[in-house]
């Protein structure tokens, strides 16, 4: 490539680059004016476990509303998590493969994740893994969405290193306006989904019901996928109390086409890798949980829950390119934890504390598996447990009008029981923080600063700490890549932002950097995870929305530079440097709505050294509604220009030690047409 060329590259990149910044200071632009009317202040509850104005939240925070999940081509929350800036979620089209994400910088790939999960107040991620199943999750079925972009481990501890995202389900809202709304789904690629919900009151008590199915023949070969489930939600309402009971059930079975070598997707891009024929994930959920919050002068709130999972699957896992290991892995887990906080409120200060308990059962097996898809003979099993205890406090003081501070401490002790043997791991998670309200006195929507400092950790998984399945070795061993003397990672957080919130726009802009120690990954040396990595995550994050009666422009940014302290140039693998978004809604004639979304990422590398870019991602989608009276009708197409794209990618030496490029393709052009009708 030439030096005019990548002249070019770059002068086009640093254009696409300035727009949202463009975008960003028309926005504080139009917001200089002191005749803007004043706003009611939006209450939020993820960043502080309790409800606080988000303009003083010293935190970088996203609130999706029902009115603008709504507005975007989305079914699941897989779809919509992925408009939140820093956040990049892979595989979030129904017809994909499992959702992955990653959060500034943050990526498990599949093993693991850096994200906590919250629906209704309840962790949703798995035993052994954390891994979550953002699809089961229906935007039908959400009522409000909250992202804490960026550490929460002192209020959240384990999994909290890249965020929190806290989910309000229509279900559990508070509210006793009785309706029933059924939606339906057909569309390309197979796809057939169902959701159906009740809300409405049944004597004292507030009943609310979901259910659904969802289903795909998938874009490739290989890759169908169903999932069903069910929810149910009772409150009783006292004039200072609530107390609720929620139950889940869900079921899902997919299976799992594999990756490519690029020489393959060149030639289909829908076809399967022949070593994951028999790959198909079955798996069986069930969650009870019990809640009581009063809201006298002392708030108090507890809850117990409890899950239990089942899942039976071969999974084959690559050694290298057309050679792997297929076992079929048996997983069953259950898990019960109960929380108990109280706070107390004065004029100009607030402190809440409480205790976080978790007992977690984890039981796996693997079976050899036949040449026609049949079991063999038994080679491993592991039955581990795992108890967490955290405490935490949070408080805040507010010493004058503008400025208000912050801080929080969490403690968490984690024991681990397998094979008779004890292993007990501990971690402080402190933070800091201070929000000001800056301008003259009296403005009603002043721009507000913030500055944070906190600590964070990530314990390491069971199934990195214990999972017992055989890799074959050489001259017929085997090995395991678990290792039970893995340290949690550990993390330093600063961050700063600005923001303001008018009648006619929105806008913030907040800049962080995290340093990570003790970092696990896989070691090839030793065949095996180990605490061998550290780095360093910068980033900037910048919205800007416009309100206006017929277009509501809404723009993100995010530049998430993500490096290893031995390599500090250079970006780790699968995380894009820049992405920016456009969503445009519009008001058109005879009561249509219409959507459009652009997606563009920029700068991705399939290896940690640098030397097999991926090409840029442009994505468009795009959505028509209109409502006749009780009915809605709804057109969402995705990926609409066919965009030719790869989700993730990975390197993989062949026997020869010559590095090979394996690709998971994304879907390409899909349509959805969706019927909604609410009595």
């Amino acid at each position: 490539m030439g030096p005019a060329v990548v002249a070019g590259e770059q002068t086009m990149t640093s254009r696409l680059v300035l727009i949202p910044a463009a975008l960003l200071l028309v926005s504080a632009a139009l917001l200089c004016g002191d005749d803007l009317p004043k706003l009611k202040a939006e209450i939020v509850v993820t960043p502080e476990r309790g409800a606080v104005p988000r303009d003083a939240v010293a935190a970088s925070v996203t609130v999706i509303t029902r009115e603008q999940l709504d507005a975007l081509p989305a079914q699941s929350l897989a779809e919509v998590v992925d408009t939140v800036p820093g956040i990049t979620m892979y595989f979030d089209n129904d017809a994909a493969g499992a959702p992955m994400i990653t959060a500034r910088g943050f990526f498990g790939g599949g093993e693991n994740e850096y994200v906590k999960l919250l629906v209704d107040g309840v962790p949703a991620g798995d035993v052994e893994s954390g891994l979550i199943d953002w699809r089961h999750i229906r935007v039908a079925d959400i009522d409000r969405i909250e992202v804490l972009r960026g550490p929460g481990s002192s209020l959240y501890g384990d999994s909290a290193m890249g965020g929190v995202i806290a989910v309000f389900t229509r279900g559990g809202a508070t509210g006793t306006d009785e309706h029933l709304d059924a939606r339906l789904t057909a569309g390309t690629l197979g796809t057939r989904d169902a959701d159906v919900s009740y809300h409405g009151a049944a004597g004292p008590l507030i009943v609310g019901i979901d259910g659904l199915t969802a289903s795909t023949d998938g874009y490739r070969d290989h890759s169908s996928s169903r999932d069903r489930g069910g929810d149910l939600s009772l409150q009783h309402l006292g004039t200072s109390t609530r107390l609720q009971l929620s139950a889940s059930l869900a079921s899902k079975d997919r299976e799992e086409p594999g990756p490519l070598l690029a020489t393959e997707r060149a030639a289909d891009r829908k076809s399967s890798n022949h070593l994951f024929r028999f790959d198909r994930e079955q798996t069986e959920r069930r969650r009870l949980a019990l809640s009581y919050d009063s809201f006298g002068p002392l708030l108090l709130r507890a809850m117990l829950h409890g899950t239990d999972r089942g899942t039976d699957y071969p999974r084959t896992l690559l050694l290298a390119p057309n050679f792997g290991s297929t076992l079929f892995r048996k997983v069953d887990t259950n898990s019960v934890g109960g929380t108990f906080e109280v706070a107390k409120e004065w004029t100009n200060a607030s402190i809440r504390a409480g205790s976080d308990l978790d007992r977690a059962s984890l039981r796996e097996d693997y079976v050899t598996i036949t040449s026609t898809g049949g079991r063999g003979a038994s080679v491993a099993s592991v039955d581990a447990h795992r108890n967490e205890t955290a405490f935490f406090t949070t408080g805040e003081w507010q010493p004058a009008e503008r400025v208000r501070f912050s801080a929080g401490l969490r403690r968490d002790d984690i024991r681990d029981e397998y094979s008779g043997t004890d292993r007990s791991k501990s971690a402080w998670s402190p933070r800091f923080g201070a929000t000001f309200r800056l301008g003259t006195t009296g403005d009603p929507n002043p721009l507000t600063a913030f500055v944070q400092i906190a600590r964070a950790f990530k314990a390491p998984t069971l199934d990195q700490l214990f999972d017992p399945r055989p890799f074959p070795g050489p001259g017929g061993t085997t090995f395991t890549v678990s290792n039970p003397a893995l340290l949690p990672q550990r993390a330093r957080n600063a961050e700063a932002g600005i923001s303001r919130n008018a009648a006619l726009a929105t806008w913030s802009v907040s800049a962080y950097r995290m340093n990570i120690t003790d970092e696990i990954d896989f070691d090839p040396t030793f065949f095996t995870y180990r605490n061998i990595g550290s780095s360093r995550h910068t980033g900037v994050e910048a919205m800007t929305s416009l309100h206006t009666a017929y277009v509501q422009p809404l723009v993100t940014y995010a530049w998430t530079h993500v490096t290893s302290t031995d390599n500090p140039d250079q970006q780790l693998k699968n995380i894009p440097e820049h992405v920016a978004q456009l969503i445009l809604r519009a008001s058109l004639p005879h009561s249509v709505g219409a959507t459009i979304g652009y997606r563009w990422e920029h700068t991705r590398f399939a290896d940690d050294d640098g030397h097999f870019p991926l090409p840029d991602v442009h994505v468009v989608n795009a959505k028509a509604d209109r409502a006749f009276g009780r009915l809605r009708v709804e057109l969402e197409a995705l990926n609409v220009l066919n965009e030719k794209y790869s989700y993730v990618a990975s390197i993989l030496n062949d026997f020869r030690g010559h590095p090979n490029v394996l690709e998971f393709p994304a879907p390409g052009r899909t349509m959805r047409v969706n019927v909604g009708w609410r009595y």
